[in-house]
């Protein structure tokens, strides 16, 4: 198992993609409101502050909606030697 700290940032109008994780993720939303689209096209929309969590599998997408950066702090804790994240097919339209 390795745990990673990352920092992330999704500009306006800007996207992860489609994709999920085969381990855990967890981490604070440090500037902006991040709104994720999961599989069964649910919406969640964390401001900054919230703690998010991701299990592993879960297909979903992060979006910054609004007019500014979306900063993210991000542990991720992966089975040895796998990626951060693998690309996933578009669910919602």
């Amino acid at each position: 198992m390795e745990g990673t700290l990352r920092r992330i940032v999704i500009a306006p109008g800007g996207s992860t993609g489609w994709h999920h994780h085969n381990g855990h993720v967890q981490g604070i939303v440090a500037a902006g409101t991040l709104t994720r689209v999961f599989a069964d096209c649910s919406r969640q929309s964390s401001p900054a502050g919230s703690w998010v969590t991701e299990d592993p599998g879960g297909d979903h997408v992060g979006l910054n909606l609004g007019t500014e950066p979306v900063v993210l702090l991000v542990t991720y804790l992966l089975p040895d030697d796998e990626p951060f994240s693998q690309d996933a097919p578009a669910h919602c339209p």
